[in-house]
């Protein structure tokens, strides 16, 4: 990985993190904004399609997509310990020969990657200080679809962020969140040739679908 930043993210979201996740995934199922986006999602076949999750984590997209008929799924991200659970899990389910897991900072990869019926990124963009590129890398490996979540911007969501922020400072970790303006985000994606199908909020995150329409 090629920034401190990728690099503490990878320290801070290690393995422990990573089974006590998917403890509860195996108990409760999908939370939050990645139960919003299978909500979402259920409204499109995933027979054969094609899945890149970008900072995929334990891997819950993918599984919902690999147990409703999906071809197969890339699991993009810059924690070890997360894709190492993940690929724990598709090996128990015998998914292995349908599962790629790349580690490491998306855009260092992008070059490298095809193209996927559809990208999603939950809870990705926040974690990442240049929300142009990877937004710009990810609609670009997109044939249909484009999925996401990120913060709302506003005071509440920049006054949890700050919350954050500190936290992470006396940890003495280069790991930041980030709080991105939430129209650019939209207009950089319909200027890549999307158009939103759903747009929905679940404080402090909007979830949303794109369709690609050029």
């Amino acid at each position: 990985m090629t920034c401190t930043h990728c690099c503490d993210a990878n320290k801070f979201f290690d393995i422990k993190n990573a089974q006590k996740e998917l403890k509860k995934f195996n108990k409760k199922g999908p939370k939050g904004t990645t139960r919003r986006l299978i909500k979402v999602l259920n409204t499109i076949s995933k027979s054969d399609l094609t899945l890149l999750d970008i900072g995929g984590g334990i891997g819950m997209l993918q599984w919902y997509f690999l147990k409703n008929g999906a071809k197969s799924t890339t699991d993009v991200d810059a924690s070890t310990g997360y894709l190492e659970a993940a690929k724990q899990y598709a090996a128990e389910n015998n998914w292995k020969e349908k599962t790629t897991f790349i580690e490491g900072d998306f855009n260092d990869h992008n070059e490298k990657i095809g193209h996927f019926d559809v990208v999603t990124l939950d809870r990705v963009v926040c974690c990442y200080p240049d929300f142009h590129t990877i937004l710009k890398n990810a609609t670009e490996k997109s044939n249909q679809y484009i999925a996401l979540s990120y913060p709302m911007s506003n005071w509440a969501s920049r006054f949890i962020n700050q919350l954050g922020r500190i936290y992470f400072y006396f940890r003495k970790s280069a790991f930041k969140t980030y709080i991105h303006p939430s129209k650019q985000i939209r207009q950089l994606i319909v200027n890549q040739g999307f158009s939103a199908i759903h747009t929905s909020i679940k404080f402090p995150w909007h979830i949303q679908v794109y369709k690609k329409t050029t």
